[in-house]
């Protein structure tokens, strides 16, 4: 599950746990909302639930201390609602403090599940193993170095690569694998192309594991 930037909407959806936050509330944006967040809990879903590629956009107000007061759901698949419904409450925020004091504040979260729904320490969507595989469009075979077959050298080089919104490799790096195997590997996934992901509506650049294996007949 990840988090992104969303627009401040209006209710359409009522799933409160408890009522409003009464008085003035400050209206802050998704990505201020983003900072506050010192803990999130992922919700356990079905089977069913897990195949999907969906988004939940999710209205939030927080007290002066930072407590989620209420919540919202404006759109989404219900199999998402009812599991997000029984986690969010576990969520800790830390309290929005503009001029030095706590104030409370409203503001959208945008939660999105499926291929591509967890996301790196640079803000990337990140594309598992077993998900990425199905998204190769072109697949060049990597070279077997003349050294390592003389050293009859096997294994599985891991590269990590960073992929366009076109699906072409941005840039990639060896993480494990025997040394001799590493460059070859690094070469070939560099030419590999893949079928671009979509987030909310639009390609958008994603990073990936790639398992590469040399195994001499």
């Amino acid at each position: 599950m990840r988090i992104i930037a969303a627009g401040i909407l209006l209710s359409l959806f009522t799933y409160g746990q408890s009522a409003p936050v009464a008085g003035s509330q400050t209206t802050i944006p998704p990505e201020v909302l983003e900072l506050l967040i010192i803990k999130r809990v992922a919700p356990k879903l079905s089977k069913q639930a897990k195949k999907l590629n969906a988004d939940l956009l999710v209205s939030v107000e927080l007290d002066e201390t930072g407590k989620l007061q209420h919540f919202d759901f404006i759109s989404g698949p219900d199999e998402l609602r009812q599991p997000t419904a029984t986690t969010l409450p576990e969520w800790k925020f830390g309290p929005y403090t503009p001029a030095g004091v706590g104030v409370p504040v409203k503001s959208a979260l945008l939660l999105s599940f499926g291929v591509g729904s967890r996301i790196s320490k640079r803000g990337t969507p990140i594309v598992e193993r077993d998900d990425v595989r199905g998204m190769l469009r072109s697949k060049p075979r990597p070279r077997y170095p003349d050294e390592a077959k003389m050293s009859r050298t096997q294994g599985t080089v891991l590269v990590k690569a960073l992929v366009s919104a076109q699906g072409r490799v941005l840039d990639a790096v060896v993480m494990s694998g025997p040394d001799m195997l590493r460059r070859s590997a690094l070469d070939a996934v560099r030419l590999w192309e893949f079928v671009p992901l979509v987030r909310n509506g639009r390609a958008t650049v994603f990073e990936t594991d790639i398992e590469v294996n040399y195994a001499l007949q």
